[in-house]
């Protein structure tokens, strides 16, 4: 009879442990199942994040080609590299003592080797004992420049070569005392003088394309087979691309 019972006894102790280790088991599974989610979804996010960076840098690199080909387009839609007003001051061609102030325009090409042209007109008045002198000169010039940046401005070195056509008009002093006794009281005349100067400087812009620049050297003229040194210095204002 014990031996029937203990039979029909075994049946339910495997149930029993059978089910102890499925209730045992069941917290393990959760776990692993909540660690393969949390790593699954880490893993998901490193990816994203190394994909979504590649493309930031991608787009990036995209838009700073795009926009440096546009300034480039832009800088080399623009044919020149300075126009401007400028104030000039120098020595005379033909006087040997004094200043000649007096305005002009240029305009010289785009590039780091440029050309260009200056015209201007400055004049001076000169007293002696005798007379009193009044200099004109239209300064006519064809320009080669080497410019260069230099931090937020421009260094400029400027070549010119050409004519200075000069009217000088000479009063004699005291003409009311000695115009009855037939001698000349005022004389004028004409000239044409080969010319050259060299200015160097710096050019600033101040606002936006608009900017400044200051530029002086010697300047030499041809009078009588003789060379006439000076120097000539300007202050200009212009457009600066």
């Amino acid at each position: 009879m014990m031996q029937q019972q203990a039979r029909t006894a075994w049946p339910l102790v495997l149930v029993g442990l059978v089910a102890a280790g499925c209730f045992a088991a069941a917290p393990t599974a959760a776990q692993g199942a909540a660690e393969g989610a949390a790593q699954g979804a880490a893993k998901g996010a490193a990816q994203g994040a190394a994909q979504g960076a590649a493309e930031g840098a991608a787009q990036g690199v995209a838009r700073g080609a795009a926009a440096s080909q546009e300034q480039s387009a832009e800088s080399s839609h623009s044919s020149f590299s300075s126009v401007g007003l400028s104030a000039l001051a120098g020595t005379p061609a033909a006087l040997g003592t004094g200043l000649v102030l007096g305005p002009s325009v240029h305009a010289l090409t785009a590039g780091p080797w440029a050309w260009g042209a200056e015209i201007g007109y400055d004049s001076a008045t000169e007293y002696t004992q005798s007379w009193s002198v009044v200099h004109d000169e239209v300064r006519l010039r064809l320009l080669a420049a080497l410019q260069r940046p230099v931090g937020r401005g421009r260094f400029t070195a400027q070549f010119g070569i050409g004519t200075t056509v000069l009217h000088e008009t000479r009063n004699r002093a005291q003409a009311s005392r000695i115009g009855s006794t037939g001698v000349a009281v005022s004389a004028a005349a004409w000239g044409v003088l080969p010319a050259a100067d060299l200015r160097v400087g710096v050019q600033l812009p101040v606002w936006r394309d608009w900017g400044i620049g200051i530029l002086l050297g010697p300047a030499a003229h041809l009078r009588a087979s003789e060379l006439n040194w000076g120097w000539s210095a300007s202050l200009s204002l212009g457009w600066l691309p």
